[in-house]
């Protein structure tokens, strides 16, 4: 059962978290595409030629070794594609029609 003190308390709390929600909804909005690119301006005056190129580096993951994870840290690749290296890629039992029960996949 709440205590008159509890409940009072609870009571003048109340608008001071719907005044907080409030103020936190008004700031959830979407950027527009100027602010967008401002920030986008402003983050890549902050960054190196080095991490740049990184940014639009892909590698193909095989695995993460010591020397790949070094790699990561000091921004040498932007993203590691797991879909396999190009032999992988042309093994027949590698091909989506080749798969049981598939038939035609790009149906």
């Amino acid at each position: 059962m709440m205590t008159n003190g509890l409940r009072r308390r609870s009571l003048l709390a109340l608008p001071l978290v719907v005044a907080l929600l409030a103020a936190g909804s008004l700031s959830l909005r979407a950027a527009t595409p100027a602010e967008t690119e401002r920030k986008i301006d402003a983050l890549l005056a902050k960054m190196t030629l080095q991490e740049e190129l990184g940014q639009m580096s892909q590698a193909v993951l095989r695995d993460l070794s010591d020397k790949t994870k070094e790699e990561i840290r000091q921004g040498r690749w932007g993203s590691l594609f797991g879909g396999g290296t190009p032999a992988e890629k042309a093994d027949p039992a590698n091909r989506r029609d080749t798969w049981a029960g598939c038939g035609s996949c790009d149906d």
